[in-house]
């Protein structure tokens, strides 16, 4: 069900990650300014992991949703094949 472009997205978000690791690593700190710039990317990382606990938490609504909009629709199809069996026995008689 994944596309292809689902696929090299979930490859650049990886590569994205990665790079900001590599970069925090080797970054050095000489000076006050240095110092604002290491908490300007933390406070971008925090942002992204807020953003993805919500997209997260939306992501499981949905599929609890989906699972009962299932579930539903399979009930009303039983209830729709009962109904019509019973009507088909009276039809008969």
């Amino acid at each position: 069900m994944e596309s292809t472009k689902t696929t090299e997205k979930r490859n650049l978000i990886e590569n994205e990650a990665e790079y900001i690791v590599r970069y925090v690593k080797g970054f050095e700190v000489f000076s006050a300014r240095d110092e604002a710039a290491i908490d300007e990317i933390l406070a971008m990382m925090n942002n992204a992991h807020a953003a993805i606990d919500r997209i997260e938490e939306s992501h499981q609504k949905r599929i609890v949703l989906m699972r009962e909009m299932a579930e539903t629709i399979s009930a009303m199809e039983d209830d729709h094949k009962q109904f019509a069996s019973k009507h088909k026995k009276a039809a008969v008689d």
